[in-house]
C-alpha cells in the first residue's frame, strides 16, 4: 500500500506574492494479490459508488459505475495509491472487473 504524505507551507515575500512549497513522499509497501484486490474493491466502492455485491470479477467493468467522471476519479486514486500511471492504450483493453484486477496487479508488480 502506498502511504502518501504531503507537506504544504505557504509564505509571502516582501512583495506579498504567495508561494507554495509542496513535497510529496511515497513509501511503497509490497502488497500481495489479495491485498491489491481488496484495495481495488475499496476504491471501486468509494469512487464509483458501487456496493460490494456489484463487484463481480466477470462483470462488465464499465457498466457497474455511473458515469465516466467516476472512472476518471477511480483512475486518479489508483495511480495515487499504487504509484504508477494508467495509460489510455492499456486501460481500453480492460473489459471486466477481473481484467482491471489483473491490470493493476501487473502494473503494481512492475512498479515494485
Amino acid at each position: 500500500m502506498n502511504i502518501v504524505r504531503r507537506f504544504q507551507d505557504g509564505f509571502q515575500d516582501s512583495n506579498s506574492i504567495r508561494y507554495n512549497v509542496k513535497f510529496q513522499f511515497h513509501t511503497i509497501i509490497k502488497m500481495n494479490n489479495v491485498e491489491v484486490i481488496k484495495t481495488i474493491n475499496d476504491l471501486l466502492i468509494d469512487c464509483i459508488e458501487v456496493t460490494q455485491e456489484q463487484i463481480i470479477p466477470s462483470a462488465n467493468f464499465y457498466k457497474i459505475g455511473r458515469d465516466s467522471l467516476d472512472y476518471v476519479w477511480l483512475y486518479a486514486q489508483v495511480e495515487k495509491t499504487f504509484g504508477f500511471k494508467i495509460t489510455v492504450d492499456e486501460i481500453v483493453k480492460v473489459k471486466t472487473v477481473e481484467d482491471f484486477y489483473n491490470y493493476v496487479i501487473r502494473k503494481n508488480n512492475q512498479n515494485q
